[in-house]
C-alpha cells in the first residue's frame, strides 16, 4: 500500500499538504516532503489539483524535482509543463534518462510533444529521434543508450577510474560492458568482477569464456522480459545486426515492460482495448470507445447461435424441455473453452510452451476435457433426471461433447494465432465463448434431432 494512503483511500499527506498550501510557505512544504520517496511524491502530486501541484512541485529542490518529474504520468506532465517556466521545463527534460524521455514523448499528445521537443538540445533531440525510429513495442525504444563501456586491453585499475567518472549515474554501473574498437559487444561483467580483481589485471583476463546474453534492438520487448527472467540478469545488452552495442534495458525497465505486456494480454482476453493512464483517470467516453467495437462484433458472432437454433425449430417444438437445459449446456462449453484459452495464452506469453507443441497439448487437453466432460455430464444428467427424464441422455451426451469442444477450441485458437505470428491473446475469452456457444447449439440440437427422430 502506498505510504500516503490509508485503508479508506483518503491520503493523510494530501490533507496535510493542502493545509500547508494555505500558509504559502515553500520551505515548509519542502521540509514536509523531505523524508518521502520521490515515487510517493509523484503519486501525491497526481492527486492534487493543477494549481496546488505546481506550487508543491515548485517548492522542491531542483534535484528532487528532477527525480519526481521522471515518475509522473504523461497526463500530469502535460499539465505541469504548461504551467512551469520554459527554462525549468527545458532543464527537467534534459535531466531525464534517454529511455524515460522517449517513453514520455511516445505518450504525449503530438502537439505537446512537438512543442517540448523544441526545448531539447540538439544532442538530446537526435538521440530521441534514434530511439523513436525503432519499431513500436521493440526493445530499441525502451533501451537506455547511456552505457558504461571498457576495452578488453585495459587494466582493471584503468577501467575502475573510467567507471568512477559515472558516479552521478549509479544505476548505469551495475553492469560494465566490454567492447572492441568498433563497438562490438564482447562481454557484460558485473561490477564485482572489477572490485575483487587485482588492479593490474587486464580486463580480458576477467572476461567470461561463454558469450554474454544479448538481444537485438528490433526484437519485441516481450522477448526482453523472458530473457531477463530466464537468465536472472540485472540488465540486458542491446545490439544491432552487426553486434554493435547500442544500449541496455535494466531490470526496472523490464518490470515496466512486463506490466504493460500483462495488462495488454488481460485486456485482449476480455476483448477490451487499452486504457491509457489507467482506470482511475479514464473518461466515460474512452471506456465506451474501447469496449463498444468488440461488443458489436461479439453480438454479430452471437447471432450465429440464433441462426443455428432457427434450423432446429421443429426439434425444439417437439420437446420444449430441451430449452430448459440450453443455457446450462452452452455456458458450460464456453466456460471450459475460456479456461483452456486462459491457460494456453498465458503459457505462450511466458514461453512455457511454443506453438510447435500444439499436437501434444491438444492430445492432453482432449483427455482432460473428456474427464471434465464426464463429471459435468453426470451432474447434468442428475438435473435432467429430476426435471425432464425424457431428455436425460440428450443432455448428458451433449454436455460431454460440448465441454470437449470448448476445451479444444481454447487450445487450438491461440495456437493457430501464434503460428500465424499473431498475438495469441487476441483469442479472447468472449470470442472463445461465442464460438463455443454456436458449436454447443449445433451439437445439442443435432443430437436431439437424431435421438427424437
Amino acid at each position: 500500500m502506498n505510504p500516503f494512503e490509508d485503508l479508506h483511500g483518503v491520503t493523510e499527506e494530501l490533507t496535510a499538504i493542502r493545509c500547508l498550501l494555505v500558509t504559502d510557505d515553500p520551505a515548509t512544504i519542502r521540509d514536509e516532503l523531505a523524508d518521502h520517496p520521490v515515487q510517493d511524491i509523484a503519486d501525491l502530486l497526481e492527486r492534487l489539483d493543477l494549481p496546488s501541484r505546481v506550487r508543491v512541485f515548485s517548492a522542491l529542490e531542483q534535484e528532487r524535482a528532477d527525480e519526481v518529474f521522471s515518475y509522473l504520468e504523461p497526463d500530469a506532465v502535460a499539465e505541469l509543463t504548461s504551467e512551469l517556466p520554459e527554462d525549468q521545463v527545458r532543464h527537467l527534460l534534459a535531466a531525464l534518462d534517454p529511455d524515460d524521455r522517449a517513453a514520455l514523448f511516445l505518450a504525449l499528445p503530438s502537439a505537446l510533444g512537438a512543442r517540448l521537443r523544441g526545448l531539447l538540445s540538439r544532442e538530446d533531440a537526435d538521440e530521441l529521434a534514434r530511439l523513436l525510429d525503432f519499431p513500436e513495442d521493440s526493445v530499441g525504444r525502451r533501451m537506455n543508450p547511456d552505457v558504461v563501456v571498457v576495452r578488453a586491453g585495459w587494466t582493471v585499475a584503468k577501467a575502475l577510474d573510467h567507471i568512477r567518472s559515472f558516479e552521478e549515474r549509479e544505476d548505469a554501473v551495475t553492469v560494465v560492458h566490454v567492447v572492441d574498437a568498433r563497438g562490438v559487444l564482447q562481454d557484460a561483467l558485473r561490477l564485482r568482477h572489477f572490485v575483487f580483481a587485482e588492479p593490474q589485471t587486464l580486463v580480458r583476463d576477467i572476461m567470461q569464456e561463454q558469450p554474454c546474453v544479448r538481444i537485438r534492438a528490433d526484437a519485441d520487448q516481450e522477448e526482453a522480459v523472458r530473457m531477463i527472467r530466464h537468465y536472472d540478469l540485472l540488465s540486458l545488452p542491446v545490439v544491432n545486426e552487426h553486434e554493435v552495442l547500442l544500449g541496455l534495458v535494466s531490470i526496472d525497465d523490464v518490470m515496466d515492460m512486463a506490466e504493460e505486456e500483462y495488462t495488454e494480454d488481460f485486456h485482449k482476453l476480455g476483448s477490451v482495448g487499452a486504457v491509457p493512464g489507467g482506470m482511475r483517470d479514464a473518461t466515460m467516453g474512452l471506456l465506451f470507445r474501447q469496449r463498444v467495437g468488440s461488443l458489436l462484433v461479439l453480438v454479430l458472432m452471437s447471432a450465429g447461435t440464433v441462426f443455428a437454433m432457427s434450423h432446429f425449430e421443429e426439434t425444439l417444438a417437439s420437446a420444449l424441455a430441451l430449452m430448459f437445459f440450453l443455457p446450462l449446456l452452452i455456458d458450460s462449453s464456453g466456460n471450459a473453452g475460456s479456461q483452456a484459452a486462459t491457460l494456453m495464452v498465458r503459457a505462450l506469453a511466458t514461453g512455457d510452451v511454443e506453438a510447435r507443441d500444439w499436437l501434444r497439448l491438444l492430445g492432453r487437453e482432449l483427455l482432460v476435457a473428456s474427464m471434465l466432460g464426464a463429471v459435468m455430464a453426470l451432474g447434468a444428467a442428475t438435473l435432467a433426471w429430476w426435471r425432464s427424464p425424457e431428455v436425460l441422455w440428450i443432455v448428458a451426451v451433449t454436455m460431454f461433447l460440448t465441454v470437449i469442444t470448448g476445451g479444444l477450441l481454447g487450445i487450438l485458437l491461440p495456437t493457430l494465432l501464434s503460428r500465424c505470428r499473431l498475438d495469441p491473446a487476441t483469442a479472447s475469452v468472449p470470442l472463445i465463448t461465442s464460438l463455443a456457444d454456436v458449436s454447443g447449439v449445433v451439437i445439442y440440437f443435432s443430437i436431439a434431432s437424431v435421438w427424437l427422430g
